[in-house]
């Protein structure tokens, strides 16, 4: 049977991703939750028994400026199952996007801007009883210049707490104005940190970032760029054309440790910093069962 996955995107302190599959559950008791001060990253491991239903959740709270969210769930031999990346970036005009989130086809995302001078960004990924019992893991990543971030593991009785949970703070999140090279040029206008209006155009120019364990997260996120001649990634495992989603840990989509340079040349223009680009990434790993 062919699974579908709706994903709804807000850009709002109060809202945020919804990943589903199959049935909501993030009605459900908090199992177990956390989060930090500034973004960063944090990775929890459960085991499901038969008839489990429950949610994982990640915002990225009053973000001042372009940042992420991004949480992915993973089997035992961390494989991705699903998940969900959101772009912080304005707070003006509405705007469709398609996303393909492994191992499902495209599945619209709706974003929706919250009109305020502070905003933020979550991802929620919901599953129920077709999720067959076994031991599964998340990873929660939140970037940009923000005052903080929190998760949760929301679930039934057959949804055990957490027996791992990894920390770290190596999250990068970066705008086309911190990529170098022939030419970076960027102008907006606005006040709060958040410009109202903005254009945006990089040459060749290039971003590196050494990890020591395996970069995951959003990628490029360039979502009005008028003119983009590419974005790429290359390093110890190749090169690839993005957007990057970098999700899997052990498959095609995996980023691992070592240097990785990632390059961008694109325009855009228009309301708000929609006309800007994002790429942000976590050093993470993933605890062992």
């Amino acid at each position: 049977m062919r699974k579908v996955v709706r994903v709804a995107i807000a850009l709002a302190f109060v809202t945020g991703v919804t990943v589903q599959v199959s049935a909501r559950a993030d009605t459900l008791p908090v199992v177990a939750s956390g989060g930090g001060a500034s973004p960063g990253w944090i990775a929890i491991e459960w085991t499901n028994s038969a008839g489990a239903q429950g949610a994982v959740t990640v915002t990225n709270n009053n973000v001042f400026g372009p940042g992420f969210a991004s949480a992915y769930l993973y089997d035992a031999n961390d494989h991705a199952l699903a998940g969900g990346n959101v772009g912080v970036l304005g707070n003006l005009q509405d705007v469709h996007l398609q996303a393909n989130l492994p191992p499902v086809p495209p599945a619209e995302q709706t974003v929706v801007t919250s009109r305020s001078a502070q905003y933020g960004a979550g991802v929620t990924i919901t599953f129920d009883t077709s999720l067959p019992p076994g031991t599964y893991k998340a990873i929660f990543v939140a970037g940009g210049r923000g005052t903080g971030f929190t998760w949760a593991l929301e679930g039934n009785a057959a949804v055990a707490p957490p027996s791992a949970t990894t920390s770290g703070s190596d999250v990068y999140s970066y705008s086309a104005k911190d990529f170098s090279g022939t030419a970076s040029v960027q102008a907006y206008a606005g006040a709060y940190n958040i410009s109202s209006m903005g254009a945006a155009a990089n040459v060749a120019t290039e971003r590196s970032i050494s990890a020591n364990h395996t970069l995951v997260g959003i990628g490029f996120f360039a979502p009005a760029a008028k003119a983009v001649v590419n974005m790429n990634m290359d390093g110890p495992g190749g090169t690839r054309s993005c957007n990057c989603a970098l999700s899997d840990f052990t498959g095609p989509g995996a980023a691992g440790p070592g240097t990785w340079n990632f390059s961008y040349t694109g325009a855009g223009a228009g309301p708000s910093n929609f006309s800007d680009l994002i790429l942000g990434v976590a050093d993470a790993y993933l605890p062992e069962p």
